[in-house]
């Protein structure tokens, strides 16, 4: 696809019409597009910001200096020109210019008169000629300088940069069939964020719960039976761990020791629920220093499954209430919970841990 770039051409006016006319005819022949400021008069503000604009949409700007300083802008009390080859450098613009010899300049004092020379602001003129002098610029002594230099310099600017360019609408592709495109990618993009979220959420659960997520953990726990002792027990013979988990969650969570005047129902959580509970990295065991003994307690990952489980039998009762819940396994496991926690609170003894709410 062709592009075309658009270059400034800035410089005095009347001093160097023809040496204007020399760059126009340089970018034209290159095949792209010169801009300027010629038929504008110096003067209001409006002006300024007019060529500022002009300036930042052109690709490349190029400076013809030649002897004159050119019109001065109150405000800053610079002349037009110097004015826009700073703003050129500031945006980061490429910027070159082409300076006149000194021997054309010579010669052209004796051929236009003294007027082609700067004399009301010789020392402005001077210092802003060092500072081009001092940036991207090669001299001309005529007009086919000019546009060698043009060209030299165009070339080296494209092998140095990748402007944006102008490119003409009938070199555009049917702009439907773009839109169908970008709706199409756009969609394919939404698609594969929603994935990547999903993957990203059930990755951050499996590395809680040990490689598992909450749910397949749920299944597995409650899947498990652990045998119940009748000191522990009089009516349940046999409960799913799931269910033991929460029911004695709160006591799981201070730590349960395997020392020997421990209670019964003590040594059954150590022994039973406990260490089954430490395989799934929901609890770990502790050694007590200066003691005999272990404590086991849940881990980080141990409360935070507590806290999901709460959830759980909080939106199970809800749907029971419903009428809702139809003998799934975890509705089994809610009623052991609750046959559980009603059996001790039966038998409540000095000792027993509270049941959680």
């Amino acid at each position: 696809m062709a592009k075309k770039l658009q270059i400034f051409v800035s410089s005095t006016y009347q001093d160097l019409i023809a040496e204007r006319q020399a760059a126009v005819e340089a970018i034209l022949t290159a095949g792209h597009i010169p801009a300027g400021m010629e038929l504008f008069t110096a003067g209001d503000e409006s002006q300024l910001e007019t060529i500022y604009r002009w300036i930042d949409e052109s690709d490349i700007f190029m400076l013809i200096l030649g002897g004159r300083y050119g019109s001065i802008e109150k405000n800053s009390g610079k002349s037009y020109t110097q004015l826009e080859y700073e703003h050129s450098l500031s945006s980061g613009k490429a910027t070159f210019a082409v300076v006149m010899h000194d021997d054309a300049l010579a010669a052209k004092v004796k051929r236009d008169g003294a007027n082609v020379l700067e004399l009301e602001n010789r020392d402005k003129f001077d210092a802003f000629k060092s500072t081009v002098l001092s940036k991207m610029c090669m001299f001309f002594h005529d007009h086919k300088d000019i546009q060698i230099a043009f060209h030299r310099t165009l070339a080296r600017l494209l092998r140095e940069r990748n402007f944006p360019g102008w490119i003409s609408g009938t070199e555009i592709a049917n702009i439907e069939s773009i839109s169908a495109e970008v709706a199409r990618l756009s969609k394919e993009n939404s698609d594969l964020r929603s994935r990547v979220q999903t993957a990203e959420k059930q990755a951050g659960e499996t590395s809680r719960f040990g490689g598992l997520t909450f749910e397949q953990l749920w299944t597995t726990l409650s899947s498990t039976n652990v045998d119940m002792p009748e000191e522990v027990s009089s009516d349940l013979r046999r409960l799913d761990l799931l269910s033991l988990f929460h029911y004695y969650g709160s006591r799981l969570s201070v730590g349960v020791r395997n020392s020997i005047d421990a209670k019964p129902v003590e040594s059954f959580l150590f022994y039973r629920v406990a260490a089954n509970l430490v395989h799934f990295g929901l609890m770990e065991v502790e050694n007590v220093s200066g003691a005999r003994h272990q404590r086991i307690r849940t881990t980080k990952a141990g409360n935070d499954f507590l806290a999901l489980l709460a959830h759980k039998f909080v939106d199970l009762n809800k749907m029971k209430v419903g009428g809702e819940l139809q003998n799934s396994a975890i509705d089994v496991a809610a009623e052991e919970s609750a046959k559980v926690q009603a059996e001790f609170i039966q038998n409540d003894a000095p000792g027993k841990p509270t049941p959680m709410g």
